[in-house]
């Protein structure tokens, strides 16, 4: 049934009417076979049989042609192809309600093929959009990140500098120091030597300003050791904040792209 609903019309009338020549080949066999001596001895006797009744020969002829095998093929061949021809109706309606059916369902399924192209295209776009500003986003901060890490190796390069120039000052301290002392043990000297070296005073007095002056520049050297200590301390506060914010960022930059990722993969 599945092959003659899906074939063609011309396909089926050509099966009709190879069926009805097969029928009419099949009846004319018959007939040659009802015309052999057997019958025709049998409807000898019918014959005979009907005359000793008293019936006249020439009616049961003609009764007897009209009722003949090939007329009752010829008439089941007409009915057959009567009936054949109402199923090929009947398919031909059935497969254009097949066409009519399928060109709907074409249409259906372009439409919501052309729906669902049209929504992937849409979630394509927006995944894109967000990709890109993401993507901007990352070199954004790669720029930062370089902008910071050269920030970062200037201030320690700056840092750097201030602890060589510190260590300068710490030594130069040092030097003044030990020059203190001696100046001091000196003093010391001097004052045992007082009494006995009084016409030195003048030279006492002069050494003593020299040590003022001398206790006033390691003073100052003091506070600029110590204001340059402060500095220190500030840059390498700023350097440790700069940092861990910029650690910050790149772990957040990191769990939002496997997020993007993730939503794109899914």
């Amino acid at each position: 049934a599945l092959g003659i609903c899906g074939a063609r019309p011309s396909g089926i009338l050509n099966l009709v009417t190879m069926s009805a020549r097969a029928r009419k080949q099949k009846a004319m066999e018959s007939e040659r076979s009802e015309a052999s001596p057997t019958s025709f001895s049998r409807s000898s006797t019918i014959e005979r049989s009907h005359t000793s009744s008293g019936s006249p020969r020439k009616s049961f002829s003609r009764s007897e042609r009209s009722s003949s095998p090939l007329t009752i093929s010829r008439s089941e061949e007409k009915d057959e192809l009567a009936h054949l021809n109402d199923r090929l109706a009947g398919y031909i309606d059935y497969v254009r309600k097949l066409e009519l059916d399928k060109q709907k369902l074409t249409k259906r399924i372009q439409t919501v093929t052309e729906e669902r192209m049209s929504k992937v295209e849409e979630a394509r776009k927006t995944y894109e959009d967000e990709i890109t500003a993401l993507r901007n986003l990352v070199d954004d901060l790669a720029k930062q990140k370089s902008k910071a890490e050269l920030d970062s190796k200037q201030t320690s390069d700056e840092l750097n500098d201030m602890k060589t120039k510190a260590n300068k000052r710490e030594q130069e301290n040092r030097n003044l120091q030990r020059k203190i002392e001696n100046l001091e043990r000196e003093l010391s000297k001097f004052k045992q030597d007082h009494d006995a070296y009084q016409p030195l005073l003048s030279d006492y007095h002069v050494l003593e300003k020299r040590f003022e002056e001398m206790k006033r520049d390691l003073e100052a050297e003091t506070l600029l050791r110590t204001d340059l200590e402060n500095k220190i301390l500030g840059l390498k506060e700023q350097l440790d904040f700069r940092s861990r914010l910029f650690d910050e960022e790149r772990e957040k930059l990191v769990e939002r792209s496997l997020y993007i990722e993730e939503e794109v993969e899914g």
